[in-house]
């Protein structure tokens, strides 16, 4: 296995991306039903942000889940090294779970994108 660096970096940006566009749609429902709290929609946001870095990530390499995996972890690694140095009260454990949701959801969407890519040829 290779890793496919601007597969993962790709696959890193589109997280983002897809992270942004998810945490403001649902920040939107939120507030729409009344509540402003933007804790949720972020959550929501990053989590399908690591599974959209893993997607992108695991299309443009070969060795889908290896590299969609790797994504995952560096996007969600990025996001909580920006919470930590804006002051998160979150626990070690906490902060390694999210990390392990990064790596199994980038893998789950790289395996996705894998699926896809097979199943169309």
């Amino acid at each position: 296995m290779r890793l496919n660096l601007l597969g993962v970096v790709t696959g890193i940006a589109s997280g983002f991306l897809v992270a942004a566009l998810v945490a403001v749609a649902a920040w939107a429902i939120g507030l729409a039903l009344g509540t402003d709290d933007p804790t949720g929609p972020i959550t929501v946001g990053a989590f399908v942000g690591a599974l959209g870095a893993g997607y992108v990530a695991g299309r443009l390499s070969r060795a889908a889940v290896f590299n969609a995996a790797a994504a995952g972890v560096l996007f969600t690694g990025a996001i909580t090294m920006l919470s930590v140095l804006d002051g998160s009260p979150a626990t070690t454990g906490t902060i390694g779970l999210f990390v392990v949701m990064g790596l199994v959801l980038g893998a789950v969407g790289g395996a996705i994108a894998h699926r896809r890519a097979t199943r169309q040829s």
